[in-house]
């Protein structure tokens, strides 16, 4: 609680184009740094997770590079104590993916 500290960058990162089938569901996520959650791969299920005060400093608390992927009734909430960001960015070449009913984040980038 209070200040964002170096302990916890990202909170959960699935990284790679090898990554694939994976599902992030049910977490509880706070005061990270960076992310709150960042996904690469394809075909990665993202549902039902909360983050409170993720991001912040230029990085968005929600970053999605996949592709054919799902992110679905995830939350944002920002308690107005530090940096946050509520940005889910969409990055190039995330393409295919399924936004629904994720509420707290502003959906920007490469939307398609």
């Amino acid at each position: 609680v209070g200040t964002v500290t170096n302990v916890l960058s990202n909170g959960i990162y699935v990284y790679g184009t090898t990554m694939r089938n994976v599902t992030i569901r049910d977490n509880t996520i706070r005061r990270t740094g960076q992310s709150g959650i960042r996904i690469e791969g394809t075909n990665i299920t993202v549902t039902n997770n909360q983050m409170f005060d993720v991001g912040g400093g230029g990085t968005a608390g929600f970053v999605v590079i996949a592709s054919k992927s799902r992110v679905i009734g995830n939350t944002m909430v920002y308690s107005g104590n530090g940096p946050a960001d509520g940005r889910m960015l969409i990055v190039e070449g995330a393409h295919g993916n399924v936004y629904q009913n994720n509420t707290g984040f502003a959906l920007t980038g490469v939307v398609r």
